[in-house]
């Protein structure tokens, strides 16, 4: 996915420090509670975003909810910097792009998985078992359901899809019927 020049460089620095220290799980796990807290309150990005708003009033904003949170190191430390630089509305970005980075490092990719119905967990467990053999990575999957899907699955990693779904199977089915019609 495409992200900004500046998220990409913000992730790009905490990516080469989580490699200095060995760090990424670490990194990866504070960064993510902190960006999922605040996308989890849409209007504290928009506040920490704000011109208007002082950047005292700001900044103990965002030190309460790191407290909170118990968020200190180099992820305080960006926050704080993309706070005193202007750039927190781009935080959802720069936590994407690192986690893109990051699993590019450490050899992890995530499938989106969308089935009819909801898999449980034995599926989830074999499918990621299935794909990790296949793609020669760990695998990280994201599950969702599309009734429309009508049984099978469809399977999203990077820009390879997988659609074993039955839907696509009808389709193509009807396509090669109405191909074959002559007459």
């Amino acid at each position: 996915m495409s992200r900004s020049p500046v998220a990409r460089r913000y992730a790009q620095a905490m990516v080469e420090l989580a490699d200095a220290d060995g760090s990424h799980a670490a990194l990866r796990k504070t960064f993510g509670a902190l960006t999922s807290a605040l996308l989890s309150v849409p209007e504290s990005i928009a506040l920490l975003s704000d011109p208007t708003v002082a950047k005292s009033a700001r900044a103990k904003m965002l030190s309460e909810i790191m407290g909170q949170l118990q968020i200190s190191g180099p992820i305080a430390n960006l926050a704080k910097l993309m706070l005193d630089k202007g750039r927190f509305a781009v935080l959802a970005d720069v936590h994407a792009s690192f986690e893109e980075m990051l699993d590019a490092r450490t050899g992890r990719v995530t499938a989106e998985v969308t089935s009819a119905v909801p898999l449980d967990a034995a599926a989830q467990d074999k499918l990621v078992s299935t794909l990790a053999k296949r793609l020669g990575k760990e695998v990280v999957i994201e599950t969702s359901t599309d009734p429309a899907l009508i049984g099978g699955l469809v399977i999203k990693v990077g820009n390879t899809i997988y659609d074993a779904s039955v839907k696509n199977q009808l389709g193509r089915l009807r396509e090669q019927l109405t191909s074959s019609h002559v007459g």
